[in-house]
C-alpha cells in the first residue's frame, strides 16, 4: 500500500512539475504509477490532495536547505533577510512551489487543505513550521522584542512574502530589492538593538 502511495507521489511530482496541476489528469497519474484509477482514491481524495502533499514535501525540503544556510547567523535581521531571499528564489524556481504565485489556484488549494485538516492549521502555517525554531531561539536569547509573539512575526514575514506575489501590481523592476528592504524593516522593528 505504501509502495503505491510512493509511486503516486513520484509520478505526481514529475507530472505536476512539467504540466502543472490543472494540466494533469488523475488517469495520467494512475497510468504512470501502474494502477487503476479507482486505486488512486484509496490514497488521495483528489489530485489536489496529492498535489498538496507534494507541495508540502517540496516546501519542507526548501525550508530545510534555507534554514541550514542561515542557521549560523546570529543576527536575526541578517538571517531572516537572507532566509526570505533564498526562500522566494527557491519557490519561484521550483515549478511545484511556484503555484504560490497563482493566487486563485493557491486559494483553492488552501481551502482544500483546510477542509481536510480542519481550520486549526492553515496551509500557510504548515509552510512556515520550520521557521518557528529559529524564532523561538532568538526570543529565548532576548534578540526579539517581548511584545512581538511568534504568530505575529510569522504573519509579518508572510505579508512580506505575499508582496512578492504582487510584483506586477507594485512594479517588477523593484524586485527583489523591495522584498529585501521590507524584510529588513520588519526585522529591525521587532529586534532589540
Amino acid at each position: 500500500m505504501e509502495e503505491i502511495r510512493q509511486r503516486l507521489l513520484t509520478v505526481g511530482r514529475e507530472l505536476f512539475a512539467t504540466r502543472g496541476l490543472t494540466g494533469t489528469a488523475v488517469a495520467e497519474l494512475t497510468r504512470g504509477a501502474g494502477i487503476a484509477v479507482g486505486s488512486f482514491y484509496r490514497h488521495f481524495s483528489s489530485k489536489e490532495h496529492l498535489f498538496i502533499e507534494i507541495f508540502l514535501e517540496e516546501n519542507g525540503e526548501l525550508k530545510r536547505r534555507v534554514m541550514a544556510e542561515v542557521a549560523e547567523k546570529s543576527d536575526p535581521v541578517v538571517a531572516v533577510t537572507e532566509l526570505v531571499r533564498l526562500n522566494l528564489e527557491g519557490m519561484s524556481s521550483n515549478p511545484i512551489l511556484a503555484v504560490w504565485y497563482d493566487k486563485d489556484l493557491f486559494a483553492r488549494l488552501e481551502k482544500d487543505f483546510g477542509e481536510r485538516h480542519g481550520m486549526q492549521r492553515t496551509l500557510a502555517e504548515a509552510l512556515n513550521a520550520d521557521t518557528h525554531s529559529a524564532l523561538e531561539r532568538w526570543k529565548a536569547e532576548g534578540k526579539l522584542r517581548d511584545d512581538v509573539d511568534e504568530s505575529f512575526l510569522v504573519a509579518l514575514l508572510t505579508a512580506v512574502a505575499v508582496v512578492d506575489m504582487h510584483k506586477s501590481d507594485v512594479g517588477v523592476e523593484h524586485f527583489p530589492r523591495l522584498t529585501a528592504f521590507l524584510t529588513e524593516a520588519v526585522m529591525t522593528a521587532v529586534t532589540r538593538r
